[in-house]
């Protein structure tokens, strides 16, 4: 058996040479390496498939002669996957195969494996920094600090000083794996937690000490502290003028999921006329930036270059989940765990485990 495997400089060969090391199936199989060149190159996007990174000639001319393939960006398409004559499975390390043509592999036969959950404590511990830092001021103090100003005074007063964070009502806008790693980091902060999303009942909720608050209108108006965690269908928005408008005047938003989920031009407003105190975006609707963005002429935001995940144990965490999927699918043990499973000969586009709900627009 032959296995082609698309790693890069995040996911790399020894990323995954040391995961299978320690699964006797992989002993077994013939392993054919290809490095895409990400993140020194941004992700592409067609009418077919998103955020890819096209393969080089030499994986087409490979691809016949493979049971296997694996890949975090590498862009599966259509023409590649008719070129598998003997391709019977394909692993994504990512949380949703949006870079592989699903719905063609389900009608050719073939089982697609991702890993939702793969980057949530990371996504989840870098939500929560960016949530302290915004509530404490800290982005503002060090700006102020390096622009030649000393301004203790301005923060030791009663009227500006924030309250302890124990009394902030913090609100996951989605309740998928990210956002439930990140409820399990903010219990330990003793403040209250609340979330809107339809696809999750409340009973769930509660086994994570988060309140369910069903009209999304009553959920904005509620929370000091926004978190959006929805990977979104294509062309949603789920943030507009009217959704800034329910929200609390002073509120926090924080965006690690996706960027094209917000609408800019009420973000932007939203901050500048102060119904936003702050905010911090690690997701944008166009990646990477081209040109100026509004978001640089505002002093009360913080933005970083999509990097939530970039934790080694999210390349780690994808790298064994695959791998193991993989073997016990060819071993014909059931799949046991909570993880995406598109398999057509089953009817199934995805598998209901362990009390969650795998979707493809949670995180």
């Amino acid at each position: 058996m032959r296995a082609l495997i698309l790693v890069d400089r995040f996911f790399t060969e020894r990323v995954f040479e040391e995961v299978v090391k320690n699964i006797p199936f992989w002993g077994d199989v013939e392993r054919i390496y290809y490095t895409l060149p990400w993140p020194d190159c941004p992700l592409c996007e067609d009418e077919e498939v998103t955020e890819f990174i096209a393969y080089p000639r030499e994986v087409m001319e490979e691809i016949p002669y493979v049971e296997i393939v694996i890949t975090q960006m590498g862009k599966i398409d259509a023409a590649l996957l008719r070129a598998g004559e003997k391709l019977r499975v394909v692993a994504c390390l990512r949380s949703g195969p949006v870079n592989i043509n699903v719905a063609l592999a389900q009608e050719m036969g073939i089982p697609v494996f991702c890993v939702p959950d793969r980057s949530a404590q990371a996504v989840a511990e870098f939500a929560l920094g960016l949530m302290l830092t915004c509530w404490r001021r800290v982005f503002q103090a060090d700006r102020e600090l390096r622009g030649g100003q000393w301004t203790q005074c301005a923060y030791f007063t009663w009227e500006n000083a924030p309250p302890p964070f124990s009394e902030c009502t913090v609100g996951l806008f989605g309740f998928g794996h990210v956002a439930r790693a990140l409820a399990r980091l903010l219990k330990g902060l003793e403040c209250r937690i609340i979330s809107f999303d339809p696809y999750v009942d409340g009973e769930t909720m509660r086994n994570f000490s988060v309140e369910k608050v069903s009209s999304l209108e009553d959920f904005l108006s509620q929370a000091d502290i926004v978190s959006l965690h929805l990977r979104g269908k294509k062309g949603e928005m789920v943030m507009g003028k009217k959704e800034f408008s329910f929200l609390k005047k002073g509120a926090i938003f924080i965006n690690t999921s996706r960027g094209k989920l917000v609408d800019e031009k009420a973000f932007v407003a939203a901050l500048r006329e102060g119904r936003l105190s702050c905010a911090a975006l690690d997701t944008f609707p166009k990646e990477p930036w081209v040109g100026d963005s509004p978001f640089l002429e505002l002093d009360n935001v913080i933005v970083t270059p999509h990097i939530a995940g970039a934790s080694r144990s999210t390349a780690r965490r994808g790298a064994q989940v695959v791998a193991q999927l993989v073997a016990d699918y060819f071993s014909g043990k059931e799949i046991s765990e909570c993880f995406w499973y598109s398999d057509p000969k089953k009817g199934d586009s995805f598998r209901v485990l362990s009390g969650y709900r795998c979707r493809d627009n949670a995180l």
